[in-house]
């Protein structure tokens, strides 16, 4: 039996992976790293992982699709935070420490 949301269409074609959960996943660890306050640490990867459930539960991806997704989105942030840290210890004044993953 599969669950259906009424006024959704399913799609079975070009889904993988998911755009909406790399999308997120690399904007909440961006905004994670750079943040002060330590709650936003855990709320906002929780608000990326209910995108990744939101896209399974609508039937607009499988669960590979979301985990690639997400695997591409922490991949994306991690590269985007090194290779700031890189530009800015080259070209750039270190006036004080940047936050890491």
């Amino acid at each position: 039996m599969i669950h259906k949301v009424e006024g959704v269409h399913m799609n079975r074609l070009h889904s993988f992976p998911s755009g909406h959960t790399s999308t997120a996943f690399s904007m909440a660890l961006l905004l994670t790293s750079i943040t002060k306050r330590k709650i936003w640490c855990y709320v906002l990867p929780m608000i990326a992982l209910f995108v990744g459930y939101s896209r399974v539960y609508l039937g607009q991806h499988f669960v590979s699709d979301v985990f690639a997704g997400m695997l591409i989105g922490i991949l994306s942030a991690y590269l985007s935070l090194v290779l700031y840290q890189w530009y800015k210890k080259r070209y750039g004044k270190e006036e004080k420490p940047e936050p890491t993953l």
